[in-house]
């Protein structure tokens, strides 16, 4: 009996030991990259200390990775110190990281030291805008705000709680967009006055955005730090000291660089996590080739389409969600997308006219090697005088951007096509600023309304905007068919009570046209590619959805909304096209035959 009885014992103990082994560390993460980024460091960091490690859990927002943590669901993830703090109900004067152990101890929870970065909540607004505090947006009536979901249900730091604290007045309910480039885009778009971001959000600087301060300090410190169970700290003895290898490795501008390789280029969370960790020497560096090479967007530097690019990164994204993304500045974007060393292009309509009408020749010339893949927006003429300068619009030295640039290049068009020269060339802030010392009487600048730039000089003073009219004559829309009459909407600038008359040229996406059919030598070269590779038809459809813009690219560019969005209805299987070419070599026969009875002589003639 005594036998038995140490043989179960035995055997329980075997049995726990392997559960205790086959139990592998569960990781949460809240749904977006920061936390998969952090999760992933925790998990490479726990799998080099031997720790045998669950897939990661996307647990959901707060209330759900809580919920999870607390039941045993998930065994550990990053959370943030004034997160922590609002959820565990601290009371005023609880904000150190021992009052945050404290108040987690008894649930079996402990806070390791700090990360280093601090991603409170902050409030945005678009770069252009005259606000400095949160206290100055109580000047604005029927505030718009953007937020994710989660913040409108937290307690004590969201958005109920800010309105109360600083006297906000809402003029609507809250626009809930969780995907931080998609709420930042209502911004930009003019959908909402103000958005609720994170500090290390890579997505700020990119979209042109400026962080409110915060006099009465509302937002607590936020600093990222690992949260675990102590079941499984005593489970995997190893991982304590594991994890403890982050503590104020990351600061807040590293964490927003990292967040940026994820949210803006698309690269893979695990990928970027490990990179960075092996940089450090605290994994051993990925294989090659685990990271595969972005899709690049050809951007022209003096363009200045920096506006634009979000969108289109974006929108590649959508059609390539496997790939990072990346773009790239480049002087000849359409050289570069033809020959295949870029993807895709981010494009003043003008561009594709550019060559034909540099010595201004009446024939137009269209650049075909690219085509319009999505419409992201429009540039306008900026026709801009001193307030005081009562002259005709183009009356005197007129300033424009740079000859290889876009809107330099539309800048003297229209100057000559009047029979002028511009009197000087230089960036619009120069420019913009010879016109208020009176060295220039006006500067002819292409930007999208609301450029911040103009938007600065105008809120200073001084100068005025004038219309571009009468200028569009049927003979120059032969020279410039992608000029379009246009308006700067009222309100767009300070002191800018109407609209003004302008002309305006589209923005588009482009990749490679598809290569003519050309009879080609023989040899294994042969089937080489020799340019760009265009998108597919189902790469365009998800291209132009995920731009958002409803206008379509402009009739007089090249658009890959032709045969290749036609494609599908063609792309049949097989068996489909086997059946068509029976089918079609059937009607030959037929027709021939049709011919023949019809050429022959009745056997009546033949008789006679």
């Amino acid at each position: 009996m005594s036998h038995r009885i140490l043989l179960v014992a035995l055997a329980a103990l075997t049995l726990t030991a392997c559960a205790d082994r086959a139990a592998p560390l569960r990781i949460g993460a809240k749904g977006f990259a920061e936390q998969a980024l952090l999760a992933e460091m925790v998990a490479a960091l726990a799998r080099r200390a031997g720790v045998d490690v669950a897939p990661i859990d996307t647990c959901g927002d707060t209330y759900a990775c809580h919920r999870k943590l607390r039941d045993g669901e998930i065994d550990v993830m990053v959370e943030y110190t004034g997160t922590g703090l609002r959820f565990i109900g601290a009371v005023p004067g609880q904000d150190s990281m021992d009052d945050l152990r404290s108040l987690y101890a008894p649930l079996g929870l402990r806070w390791l030291n700090p990360i280093g970065f601090d991603n409170g909540y902050r409030v945005l607004v678009r770069a252009d805008r005259p606000q400095r505090t949160i206290g100055d947006l109580t000047g604005v009536d029927g505030l718009r705000v953007v937020a994710p979901p989660e913040y409108v249900r937290r307690p004590g730091d969201g958005l109920g709680a800010l309105v109360t604290r600083y006297g906000l007045r809402l003029g609507a309910k809250p626009l809930l967009i969780e995907p931080p480039s998609e709420r930042y885009q209502a911004l930009v778009d003019g959908r909402a006055d103000a958005a609720i971001g994170y500090a290390t959000d890579g997505a700020i600087a990119e979209m042109g955005l400026k962080v409110l301060a915060d006099p009465a300090g509302f937002f607590p410190p936020y600093e990222g730090a690992v949260l675990v169970r102590e079941d499984a700290a005593k489970r995997h003895p190893g991982l304590i000291e594991a994890l403890g290898a982050l503590e104020g490795r990351i600061d807040t501008a590293t964490m927003r660089d990292l967040n940026a390789r994820v949210q803006l280029e698309g690269r893979d969370a695990g990928v970027v996590a490990r990179g960075f960790l092996a940089t450090h020497d605290l994994v051993d560096p990925a294989p090659p080739g685990t990271d595969r090479p972005p899709v690049r967007i050809a951007v022209h530097p003096g363009d200045h389409l920096e506006a634009f690019v979000p969108r289109a990164r974006r929108a590649v994204r959508a059609a390539f969600p496997d790939r990072p993304v990346s773009v790239v500045d480049d002087d000849a974007p359409i050289d570069r997308v033809a020959i295949g060393a870029a993807r895709l292009t981010v494009i003043g309509a003008e561009r594709f006219f550019r060559k034909s009408l540099r010595s201004l020749e009446k024939r137009t010339v269209r650049d075909d090697r690219v085509e319009a893949v999505a419409a992201l927006g429009t540039r306008v003429l900026h026709l801009v005088r001193r307030a005081d300068d009562a002259a005709e619009p183009f009356a005197g030295r007129v300033g424009v951007p740079p000859e290889a640039t876009g809107p330099g290049f539309v800048g003297s068009l229209v100057l000559r096509q009047r029979g002028e020269k511009p009197a000087r060339r230089g960036d619009a802030e120069a420019l913009l600023s010879a016109v208020r010392k009176g060295e220039l009487d006006a500067a002819l600048l292409l930007a999208k309304a609301g450029d911040q730039t103009l938007t600065k000089s105008l809120a200073a003073g001084g100068l005025t905007l004038r219309p571009v009219q009468g200028w569009l004559t049927a003979e120059r829309a032969l020279v410039a068919p992608f000029l379009r009459p246009a308006r700067v909407p009222p309100g767009t600038y300070a002191g800018q009570d109407a609209a003004v008359e302008t002309l305006g040229a589209q923005v588009v996406l482009a990749d490679a046209a598809p290569a003519p059919a050309i009879a080609r030598g023989g040899g294994p070269a042969a089937a080489l590619p020799s340019g760009g590779i265009p998108l597919t038809a189902d790469q365009v459809d998800a291209v132009a959805k995920a731009a958002g813009v409803a206008e379509a690219p402009d009739p007089v560019l090249p658009s890959a909304w032709g045969a290749r969005v036609a494609a599908p209805a063609a792309a049949q299987s097989g068996a489909m096209r086997a059946l068509h070419a029976v089918l079609n070599v059937l009607v030959v026969l037929f027709t021939g035959w049709l011919v023949l009875i019809t050429l022959r002589p009745d056997a009546d003639d033949a008789a006679s």
